[in-house]
């Protein structure tokens, strides 16, 4: 709920801080009755009740600072934990393409959001209210001391152009420290995914000779950011010296020319010193805004990006699992500036069927199969599933009408029956006919453990890789999909994985469209359809595939 752009829960915050702006003047209003009224008149009895009178006020005031301070902890702490949060959820549901080659940034992103939103517990609310001191202290001064107010004006004046000025340059500064860290960090990442390749290849001097290059540099602009960091510090320091010299000085004078009480000077001169703190934190504030203000870009255009499914769809409207998958003016691009690998397609791959895509490489190939199945947007157009636009649908919905099955192995941290059942959403009955069909079953009896062994999901894991190929293999085909697209998944498949998966994918065919891209013969030999990708467009190439072989060969398999 917000009005006049302020949010409710900032509102006891502001009102909190002008309460304490407000008690900011019992001290100098004190000082100078006791130096022009009650010690030159000796009025005793006022003193005490003026005393006592200000105690209280002091009580009040550092009671209104600690309940501010407790609930700035609290909103701090509720931000982060929801933007962290929402932050997550953009990742997993966005647009998966552009971040391929940004791991480094989008962990950034990570860490930082929550970091920028907890210290943003109203607290850009609250240097705001606290700046309003500067004009109340400016006109106390001018009605105390008259025109002793110009000084601390004019200083004000002056020491805001010098920060203008310094800012610009830490700022510039700020952003290119934060571009080289984005680069050491996005090399860091590659070399720690491809340390094996550099070993072998014995370039570790190599790599380290990059990356103390980038340090060097990383390290010359942070040298630079702590140089005008250290510059605007003092500048404010000396500022708040300069201040209240010039108060005492020019108030002096005024003093000796009968012009202003002893009791006025000292009131002025605290004032003065205090409107000097609100215009530090408020700097404070401005050097972190300036530190944020790319990351807070790079993160609001992420949770901007629209979801790949869309929250609103109901659950009346999920279309019949059919195995229908078409594509309606769709178009495909690997990179901008390159040829589209569809344009403007309109096609519809035979249901039920099996069909070979070719025409692709890998790269090609993965960008192809990941719009096809939901996890990255056409440059225009829509995938349909089964008659609905797939961005449209759920997520759940999705997980159980598709099955992507990829050359890269993915498992997660976890038992090997967590992994089967996604960690509880497939029905446990669906992943163990999955596991017999796969011989998955015969296998894992012979671990320790079973289906409780542990995986580690980082590669490391207690099972040979061709056993791995198939947990993943079960995990995406226990739901019972209707539209399986296979990408190559046949890499890294010792020989009876291959076997469990060739006579599982013949049973499927004629049960579930199939699209395939694959180099292998004998499972490119089951195919009923062979489509080529071929200046933007799809062409049947019947003539390459084998004819459509007999099904009674494999018991039917039931989805």
């Amino acid at each position: 709920m917000q009005r006049v752009g302020l949010k409710w829960d900032v509102v006891p915050l502001v009102v909190a801080t002008l309460l304490i702006v407000a008690l900011e003047l019992v001290i100098p209003v004190t000082v100078r009755q006791v130096y022009d009224t009650f010690i030159p008149h000796q009025s005793l009895d006022s003193l005490n009740v003026l005393m006592t009178a200000a105690v209280g006020f002091l009580l009040v005031d550092a009671f209104l600072r600690w309940a501010r301070a407790n609930l700035q902890a609290w909103q701090g702490a509720r931000r982060a934990h929801a933007a962290g949060t929402r932050m997550i959820d953009a990742l997993l549901q966005g647009n998966v393409a552009p971040s391929r080659n940004n791991i480094g940034g989008k962990l950034a992103l990570i860490n930082l959001v929550r970091g920028y939103h907890a210290g943003g517990g109203g607290s850009l609310a609250v240097t705001l209210a606290e700046l309003t001191m500067i004009p109340l202290m400016l006109v106390l001064i001018a009605l105390i001391a008259g025109k002793l107010a110009l000084v601390s004006l004019t200083l004000i004046a002056v020491f805001c152009v010098v920060m203008v000025v310094a800012g610009r340059f830490l700022r510039d500064a700020r952003d290119a420290r934060r571009a080289e860290d984005a680069v050491r960090l996005d090399m860091m990442v590659e070399t720690l995914g491809a340390a094996q390749s550099i070993k072998a290849l014995s370039a570790e001097r190599v790599m380290a000779a990059r990356h103390a290059g980038l340090k060097y540099t990383s390290a010359r602009w942070q040298f630079e950011v702590g140089r005008f960091q250290t510059l605007v510090f003092d500048i404010t320091q000396i500022f708040g010296t300069v201040m209240i010299l010039a108060v005492v000085f020019v108030g002096a004078g005024m003093v000796l020319d009968k012009d202003l009480t002893v009791g006025a000077l000292l009131a002025a001169i605290i004032l003065s010193g205090r409107s000097v703190v609100p215009m530090q934190k408020a700097l404070g504030a401005l050097h972190r805004s300036q530190a944020q203000r790319s990351e807070r870009k790079q993160v609001e255009a992420l949770l901007a990006t629209p979801a790949s499914a869309a929250v609103t769809t109901v659950s009346a409207a999920l279309p019949e699992n059919e195995g229908k998958l078409a594509l309606h003016g769709v178009r495909i691009m690997e990179a901008e500036g390159e040829a589209p690998l569809l344009d403007t397609v309109d096609f519809a791959f035979p249901a039920r069927q099996f069909s070979l895509l070719d025409g692709l490489d890998h790269a090609q190939a993965m960008t192809v199969f990941k719009t096809l199945s939901g996890l990255q947007r056409p440059e225009q157009g829509a995938v349909q599933l089964n008659g609905a636009d797939l961005l449209q649908l759920p997520e759940a919905c999705r997980a159980q009408q598709i099955a992507y099955l990829q050359a890269e192995t993915v498992l997660y941290r976890g038992t090997i029956l967590e992994n089967l059942t996604r960690f509880g959403q497939v029905k446990m009955s669906d992943a163990q006919f999955v596991m017999r069909q796969l011989r998955l079953d015969e296998d894992l009896n012979v671990l320790p453990r079973g289906l409780q062994t542990v995986l580690r999901g980082d590669g490391g894991d207690p099972v040979p890789p061709g056993l791995r190929e198939r947990i993943a293999l079960a995990r995406s085909l226990a739901p019972r999909p209707r539209v399986i697209l296979f990408n190559h998944a046949d890499s890294g498949l010792d020989r009876r994985s291959y076997t469990a998966l060739y006579e599982l994918l013949a049973k499927l065919r004629g049960h579930a469209t199939i699209i395939m891209a694959s180099d292998d013969e004998t499972l490119r030999s089951l195919a009923q359809h062979c489509f080529v990708c071929e200046g933007g467009g799809l062409r049947a190439n019947e003539g390459v595939c084998p004819p459509s072989r007999p099904q009674t060969r494999y018991r039917e398999l039931r989805l």
